[in-house]
């Protein structure tokens, strides 16, 4: 997190969704050394594996909600002509099948997070864990146990995956796997520019390659601050 924090080409952005973030035992909170540039959501309870770095430029026009410490929940306000509407931004980390024990997941976490804002446009983005030809192509024969379950909810809520199918987001013991994904709601996806592999001017050493997508909306910015 540090080289990435410190990079310029990372400032540019106005959202960064992160998981499996670094933690500080003794503060309970995450590497921030760009307070000046971007606000940090982060939920300090024990065991965190998801946070948001926002741009200063934003700040009026978000709220948030920690749902778990699993699960977060970016509330953005934005202008379409006179008529203002919201982008529920899901970061989601769900940990491995073998992990879990009797655990179900941050699935059915999510389906309560999207339930509550049914009618609004929504992304889901994070590390999900789960292996699936759907989104790793009818090349891949893996298939997760529980990957059923983010099927249904994507087919319940009528999300269409962003990510181009069959994009390798990690290598796992030698072999890339896509377990990164990006989801939105059928009309929001209608605003997607692109999404896919950042490349590599910000990939700072991470097992996971970054990912970025670009929406054509418009938010009422902060004026920015002189030095």
């Amino acid at each position: 997190m540090a080289p990435l924090l410190a990079d310029e080409n990372v400032w540019k952005y106005d959202i960064i969704a992160i998981q499996e973030p670094w933690r500080n035992k003794f503060q309970a909170a995450t590497y921030h050394p760009v307070k000046d540039r971007f606000d940090l959501i982060y939920n300090t309870k024990e065991g965190t594996r998801v946070c948001y770095f926002i741009s200063y430029l934003l700040r009026g026009t978000w709220s948030y909600s920690h749902h778990t410490p699993d699960l977060e929940t970016l509330h953005l306000k934005v202008q379409d002509g006179e008529t203002e509407r919201a982008i529920h931004i899901h970061n989601v980390y769900n940990p491995i099948d073998r992990a879990r024990g009797d655990s179900p997941g941050t699935i059915p976490d999510l389906r309560e997070a999207l339930e509550a804002n049914r009618t609004d446009e929504h992304i889901v983005l994070g590390d999900f864990n789960l292996h699936h030809p759907m989104w790793a192509g009818i090349q891949s024969r893996r298939s997760s146990d529980t990957a059923g379950d983010l099927l249904e909810l994507v087919a319940d809520y009528q999300l269409d995956l962003l990510l181009p199918v069959g994009t390798k987001t990690r290598q796992e013991r030698g072999e890339p796997s896509t377990i990164d994904l990006v989801f939105g709601t059928r009309l929001l996806s209608e605003s997607v520019i692109s999404c896919g592999l950042a490349g590599s001017e910000l990939d700072h050493d991470s097992d996971h390659l970054p990912i970025t997508t670009l929406l054509n909306v418009t938010t009422n910015t902060a004026p920015e601050r002189k030095r």
